[in-house]
């Protein structure tokens, strides 16, 4: 699905509203009967009580019951405490500063404490098979997976634990104290919305294995003005770093294969960004909204390159429009001078598309990059523009050795 160009706040506020339910603990989507005791509304599946709403705007110290009407509480369904407040869609009405988390507990759905910002403290109880706290911080049972940070902590940094592999959905967003997080080098990915509106956090050191950053992890961390990317970076996802507005230059690592709608979008200070040569897609509305930007050199290896990628801005109607004096750097006869001449961009070229014509040297570097594609992408192997791309050629190379054998034997 492809939605209408919209500004990063609007799709921040639309998505707030229906927060897409994934999560390393994700619970199946069905259609079931709701029940209300009390403070809390629940399903019942399996004998026991997935709570999926909560009433309490006053509670400071919140202790989730391990039963609810005979059922024992085995889940916490995605946006439980999420309460949109009426004065910011970012937050929630809900005024806990301490959850505590019974043993019950065997699945704990996306974004549950999402907003939640007046949280200190979470505690676990000690005989949970599935989850664990540490210094406040909940973890599953084998601390590889962070799943929420006490955002109202003071603490301005703070380094996840060796053995962590991923960062949960919304872990640290909203937290405005942080201004440095370590990350270990076991991390691999960052969740959607893990760090989105930490707008202290300065710099940004990836750690050496990590290879995808999720939709919006770092959207709206105004104050952000470095990163030092991994080398093993493959893609970034949708908004990744959406209205970074402190952000003036990127240098992307070369490992880098695809960059996500919208991934920079209103990244307003921006005035410099170099791209590496084998990206191999540049999605649309990439680098929208980047109102210092006012040129670009475009990869020549590039098989996708999106609608309004780069070169575009927002007027006062939250529209985007064509910024009249952008530059775009390439190759002739590269998707870079294609994309120039339909939207009437200045095209400088660098030279030309060097010769596609197969050789050892060039065989051997296609199926270098088709192993690293499929062995270390995004787990969807080869773009699938690049699959068309190998395959008309291949059927090219076979159609002229068939002609040239035709005509041998004809002259016979």
């Amino acid at each position: 699905m492809k939605p209408k160009q919209k500004t990063l706040l609007s799709v921040l506020i639309m998505i707030l509203m229906f927060i897409p339910g994934i999560s390393v603990f994700a619970e199946n989507e069905t259609e079931e009967e709701i029940f209300t005791s009390g403070d809390y509304s629940y399903t019942v599946r399996n004998g026991g009580a997935t709570l999926v709403n909560y009433t309490n705007f006053t509670e400071t110290v919140v202790t989730i019951p391990h039963e609810i009407d005979g059922y024992p509480v085995k889940a916490l369904g995605e946006n439980l405490f999420f309460t949109v407040s009426e004065t910011d869609p970012t937050i929630s009405k809900v005024a806990a500063e301490k959850f505590i988390i019974p043993a019950s507990v065997e699945e704990v759905g996306a974004f549950v404490f999402y907003g939640c910002v007046n949280v200190k403290e979470f505690e676990v109880a000690e005989d949970s098979t599935v989850l664990c706290d540490v210094d406040g911080v909940i973890f599953d049972k084998d601390k590889t997976i962070v799943i929420a940070y006490p955002i109202a902590s003071v603490a301005t940094e703070y380094t996840v634990p060796s053995g962590v592999t991923y960062i949960d959905y919304g872990a640290f967003a909203n937290c405005n104290t942080l201004e440095k997080v370590i990350f270990p080098n076991t991390l691999v990915s960052i969740g959607q919305w893990a760090f989105a509106r930490c707008s202290n956090l300065k710099e940004l050191s990836l750690p050496e294995y990590i290879d995808t950053i999720e939709k919006y992890a770092f959207a709206y961390c105004t104050g952000l003005t470095d990163i030092k990317w991994s080398e093993s970076l493959i893609k970034l996802e949708r908004g990744a770093f959406g209205a970074c507005t402190s952000l003036t230059e990127l240098t992307f690592p070369e490992s880098l294969s695809e960059i996500g709608q919208g991934a920079f979008s209103e990244c307003t200070s921006l005035t410099k960004v170099t791209l590496p040569e084998d990206l191999d897609i540049l999605n649309e509305g990439a680098f929208s909204g980047c109102t210092s930007l006012n040129e670009i050199e475009l990869p020549s290896k590039l098989v996708t390159l999106g609608e309004k990628a780069v070169g575009f801005n927002y007027n006062m109607s939250k529209e985007l429009v064509k910024n009249v004096n952008f530059k775009i750097y390439g190759k002739t006869g590269s998707l870079a001078e294609t994309y120039a001449i339909e939207n009437e961009f200045t095209f400088i070229s660098t030279g030309a598309v060097e010769n596609q014509e197969s050789n050892d040297s060039d065989e051997s570097k296609a199926e270098t990059k088709t192993s690293f594609l499929n062995s270390e992408g995004d787990g969807k192997g080869v773009p699938k523009t690049l699959v068309l791309v190998l395959s008309v050629a291949g059927l090219a190379v076979v159609a002229g050795i068939i002609a040239v054998a035709v005509s041998k034997k004809k002259k016979s």
